[in-house]
């Protein structure tokens, strides 16, 4: 997801770091290179002219000097600043109303009648609410087929119409949902043209007769800036209360996620992520701009570890914290390398110093085959109880793994440092201590 976008910001990172501070002349060369980088990105003029000024009138008003900040941890943060104030926060769905009612709207091929199975899987796993699909598409037959298909698939209802009305299925369906105690109804439509008058005022009508408690406009975000342009006459009509951008994973620039809020005035609320049904989630513009800028969204980040760290043999640990051994060491290893490596976490945190003794105590991601396969030549009680390992088995394990004496002594330093601080782990003022270290690192960035 904007990998281009998110390349060219780096380049700029890395010519940064061999700068002191900022001056005026650095400040020149970043406003030109981001400049550039929106345009190819496809970002909308005025998003572009807004965020230049943003960003310049912070270097003038010099706003940004914070000491405990070099030169990239101070661009980032003006950065993170400026784009935030362009995307906006999250934006929840309205459905406290009973049945509360979602007019679905878009172009043809934007992904719309996907979407609306999509937006059902979310609200009936999130939420807990009972759904009522319709489709008012009298144009085209398939679309409403489809919609029925992918209903049954998802086991959600769908009402079936023989009218060949479009605000009367749609009535009738919000009928029938009141009338059988449905939360929702998700109402599809016809793919449309924001040019084609005739469609356009058949949906504005369609609106005013229903009178939806959100609007939401199915844009494909590979369009660009052209798919804020579009929104923004589908509001004009309609007054949405929201996009959804579908797929965005095939998205290497980011023109329509930097550029709709901004242009329309209305948030994204969802976007798509593959083709998958269930690859569908609430649009953070946080995880958008962290992305972009090459860190990490902490509460995102904390969420995929809490899915990939297994807590329960943590918990296993804690009661038996005197018995931490080289197979423990090994599943540790191993839940770093799915979460990315060592090199891609650290990565994703631009503003902590390299040459702490926090990183430089973390496994190098080079190390970790090496210790893999030394660890695998060992005996099991050997890996039990390493410190039964003499010379002579050191040398034999070395020989079998294909490494030498260095790396058993390496690997043995790393375990003996993990095994001290996972016992800390049980201590709560070292716990505090780490938590008010994370904390304040990442407010120097985004406050």
């Amino acid at each position: 997801m904007f990998k281009k976008l998110k390349i060219n910001f780096e380049i700029i990172f890395q010519k940064l770091k061999s700068e002191y501070k900022l001056t005026e002349t650095n400040i020149k060369y970043i406003l030109i290179e981001i400049k550039k980088i929106l345009l190819e990105s496809d970002v909308s003029l005025p998003v572009i002219k807004e965020l230049l000024n943003n960003i310049n009138l912070n270097f003038l008003n010099k706003s940004f000097i914070n000491s405990n900040l070099n030169p990239v941890q101070t661009f980032i943060k003006i950065c993170y600043k400026e784009l935030k104030k362009i995307m906006g926060d999250t934006s929840e769905l309205n459905i406290k109303d009973t049945p509360s009612v979602i007019l679905i709207t878009g172009l043809q091929g934007s992904g719309k009648t996907t979407t609306v199975a999509k937006l059902a899987i979310f609200i009936k796993k999130n939420h807990n609410k009972k759904i009522l699909l319709v489709s008012v598409d009298i144009y085209r037959p398939a679309a409403i087929e489809q919609l029925k298909i992918l209903s049954t698939e998802i086991s959600v209802d769908f009402f079936s119409s023989k009218n060949n009305n479009t605000i009367e299925i749609a009535e009738e369906a919000i009928k029938y949902a009141r009338k059988n105690n449905y939360d929702v109804v998700i109402i599809d439509t016809a793919g449309r043209l924001h040019i084609d008058n005739y469609m356009m005022n058949e949906i504005k009508i369609l609106h005013t007769a229903i009178n939806p408690v959100e609007t939401l406009f199915i844009v494909d975000a590979m369009t660009g800036q052209e798919a804020a342009n579009i929104s923004k006459v589908f509001n004009e009509k309609l007054s949405l209360t929201g996009i959804i951008l579908t797929k965005i994973d095939g998205d290497n620039r980011g023109g329509a996620a930097l550029s709709i809020r901004f242009i329309t005035g209305k948030p994204i609320k969802f976007i798509g992520i593959g083709e998958q049904l269930t690859a569908f989630e609430i649009f953070s513009p946080d995880s958008i701009i962290f992305n972009i800028l090459g860190m990490v969204d902490l509460s995102s980040f904390i969420e995929e570890t809490n899915r990939i760290i297994d807590t329960n043999k943590i918990k296993s640990f804690f009661k038996n914290k005197d018995k931490f051994n080289l197979n423990d060491f090994l599943d540790y290893m191993k839940q770093i390398k799915q979460l990315g490596g060592i090199n891609n976490l650290v990565s994703k945190f631009p503003f902590f110093n390299k040459s702490n003794n926090i990183i430089n105590d973390l496994i190098n991601d080079k190390d970790f085959i090496k210790f893999e396969s030394i660890i695998n030549s060992m005996t099991k009680l050997e890996r039990k109880y390493p410190h039964l390992i003499n010379d002579l088995r050191k040398l034999k394990i070395c020989l079998v793994s294909g490494t030498n004496i260095c790396d058993f002594n390496n690997l043995m330093k790393h375990f003996k440092t993990l095994n001290k601080f996972m016992k800390n782990l049980s201590n709560k003022e070292y716990l505090n201590k780490i938590s008010e270290f994370l904390n304040n690192v990442f407010n120097n960035i985004t406050n």
